[in-house]
């Protein structure tokens, strides 16, 4: 990426410009998916889940953008599917990532 932005800048500036004009303003924004509030959640059958700020929540929510959003293009809906979140719970049951659907 940095090699695009400093040798090729005029190609960078055009693929930067037409992505930003493509962006489906009616497309959910990441910080929209994520729970807001700091507590430990926890379900209906008291499982204890991480609260935002511990690493490993970081860890998985950060690496779920990155790799799967991002870097793969996957759409950022994937994260309601009800077989992604039953992956995410196999990799780790405590993790949460909850959106207005879920």
């Amino acid at each position: 990426n940095r090699h695009v932005k400093t040798q090729h800048k005029q190609e960078y500036r055009e693929w930067f410009a037409q992505l930003n004009q493509s962006i489906n303003k009616d497309q959910k924004k990441i910080s929209d998916v994520f729970i807001k509030d700091n507590e430990t959640r926890t379900s209906p059958f008291s499982k204890s889940y991480y609260n935002n700020n511990h690493p490993r929540q970081t860890q998985l929510s950060k690496s779920i953008v990155e790799n799967l959003i991002i870097d793969l293009g996957l759409p950022l809906s994937i994260v309601e599917r009800p077989a992604f979140i039953k992956f995410m719970n196999t990799i780790d049951p405590k993790f949460t990532m909850t959106c207005d659907l879920t």
